[in-house]
């Protein structure tokens, strides 16, 4: 039996009400549940989580990290504590940062990148070399500006002095001359100079001829007011005989410095890539006083350059580098203080090393005296899966004697103590561009007592994540704020908590629809007669 009204069947009117509501319902609660588990996927290589993925809040040092991607993501600064929450961040809508460093006082320095296309500027067009910038700028820490300084040659990275002068990281060409007596790399490498026109350069035999352009580095100091007070000029005083470029670099820069920092004494640590290298410049001579990691060697009985560690018989080649970034030394009050730590790429395997790591190194004795591969009979241990970053990365030293690793190319920053134990890792998540898909220049870790703007955080320290506590494979935990408090959800956590909120959804939907059955009955009011035991049938 169908009641009829107005407007239409009543009875049908209830079911597809009632219908509606359940499918609903259950598709949101479903959806609910979907994305929640999501939250935890893992899997090699393809699908991986992101965030916080493991973290040991008892053997971590508890700080936080700084950060920039790269590409399109390159707009915006991070800050995230140890659970991944972003706490502060600076965004630079006009140009993409290249390098960036947070000063005590709360400030940002960062390097960015002037897209202007000027005849002969190296690092662009024609003459393109990897970390070209242009921009200095330093900014408060609400992001207004302070400082500003232009230089099309500029590249990589920068540092203020406790002086307020500023240091940075240049290129200029290397003259015709000297570019003929230096040493290595890939043969006819070299850069070109620019044609006056397209047709000159139209043939592969045109442009070997065409006239060879070199690039080499030099370092400036400016004041405050953007005046040269002081610079050093590679090109004056690396050794083409010593400073030999490496056997997998073209032969377009010299040096390629991608790191510049200062040492306790004042005098200057440079990390090149080209000549697999970290050298210490004296400040007051610019005499090269220590070199560490070259492969390549020129012998002095045959008179032809050959490879240290290349071979499993020379042990040797963990006293070398190859392709490396981020050289500092280690400050006062850390373990290891006056020490040299670096990312060493590893993008030529020499002997057992087939890998990107982090070493220690004592300038005093130029041992090797800590790094990150662990071995067994001189193999890297285990021979699976392997942190290995052939671009970028960087390596520091932290104050309860963990070593912070930024595994660049792959977006991946992680812990490891002493004993080479992994106790926090992070996968960063803003990988929107296409080209670089997460990859992040350099990471650093700052005490939670390093600026004053860090009191207004939560601590530093907050809860564990743990992998293994999720049934769903390899899942990391999700964190939630509640207030001042934060709490760590693993995957079965999330999983049994979002089924719950599937039931509740149900419920509160399944009453709520009855609800509206009701009032979309004749006079919207209490059902009777035979209206009554319609509706009756349907609850």
């Amino acid at each position: 039996m169908v009641l009829q009204n107005a407007s239409g069947p009543i009875g049908d009117s209830t079911r597809e009400i009632t219908q509606e509501c359940d499918v609903k319902v259950w598709l949101v609660s479903a959806l609910f549940v979907v994305a929640c588990a999501a939250q935890a996927a893992y899997g090699w290589p393809t699908v991986f989580p992101t965030g916080t993925t493991l973290y040991d809040p008892e053997l971590a040092y508890n700080g936080y990290v700084l950060f920039v991607p790269m590409g399109e993501d390159a707009h915006v600064v991070r800050l995230i504590d140890m659970n991944g929450d972003v706490v502060h961040e600076w965004t630079f809508p006009l140009f993409q940062v290249i390098q960036s460093r947070l000063l005590g006082n709360g400030n940002l320095l960062v390097t960015g990148f002037d897209p202007q296309l000027k005849p002969g500027r190296p690092g662009v067009a024609g003459l393109w070399m990897g970390g070209v910038a242009g921009i200095l700028m330093e900014v408060s820490w609400t992001n207004q500006p302070l400082f500003r300084h232009s230089d099309l040659n500029m590249h990589h990275d920068a540092l203020k002095l406790p002086n307020g002068n500023y240091l940075y990281l240049a290129w200029e060409p290397v003259p015709l001359e000297l570019q003929a007596k230096v040493r290595g790399g890939i043969k006819n490498s070299e850069h070109r100079k620019p044609p006056k026109s397209l047709s000159e350069a139209a043939s592969d035999d045109a442009f070997l001829h065409a006239e060879k352009v070199m690039f080499n580095d030099v370092v400036f100091e400016i004041n405050p007011r953007g005046k040269v007070v002081w610079l050093w000029e590679a090109n004056k005083h690396l050794d083409p005989d010593v400073d030999i470029i490496g056997p997998v670099h073209s032969r377009e820069e010299w040096g390629h410095a991608n790191t510049l920092n200062v040492l306790a004494n004042g005098n200057i640590l440079l990390t090149s890539r080209t000549l697999d290298s970290i050298l210490v410049i004296d400040k007051k001579t610019g005499n090269v006083i220590f070199r560490w990691g070259n492969m390549t060697r020129l012998s002095k009985e045959s008179g032809e350059l050959e490879l240290i560690g290349k071979s499993t018989a020379q042990r040797k080649h963990s006293d070398t580098l190859s392709g490396p970034h981020g050289a500092m030394e280690i400050p006062r009050g850390v373990p290891g203080a006056g020490h040299f730590v670096v990312y060493d790429n590893g993008i030529v395997s020499r002997g057992a090393l087939r890998a990107s790591r982090a070493v220690e190194i004592d300038p005093g004795t130029g041992k090797l005296v800590w790094e990150s591969i662990q071995k067994y009979n001189e193999m890297p241990v285990p021979f699976g899966r392997k942190h290995f970053s052939d671009f970028l990365g960087s390596a520091q030293k932290l104050p309860n004697g963990n070593m912070l690793l930024c595994d660049g190319a792959n977006g991946r920053f992680f812990q490891m103590t002493a004993d080479r134990q992994t106790v926090w890792e992070y996968v960063n998540p803003f990988d929107k561009d296409a080209r670089f898909s997460g990859s992040v220049y350099k990471a650093y870790c700052y005490p939670p007592d390093y600026c004053p703007q860090f009191q207004e955080f939560l601590p530093a320290k907050g809860p564990a994540v743990d992998p293994a506590a999720s049934d769903v494979a390899g899942g990391g935990r999700l964190t939630v704020r509640i207030g001042s408090k934060r709490i760590a959800l693993s995957g079965i956590e999330i999983l049994a908590l979002s089924c719950v909120a599937a039931i509740v959804a149900f419920a509160v939907g399944r009453r709520w629809g009855r609800r509206r059955v009701v009032s979309e009955l004749p006079g919207g009011g209490k059902p009777t007669g035979a209206q009554g035991r319609v509706a009756k049938r349907r609850n």
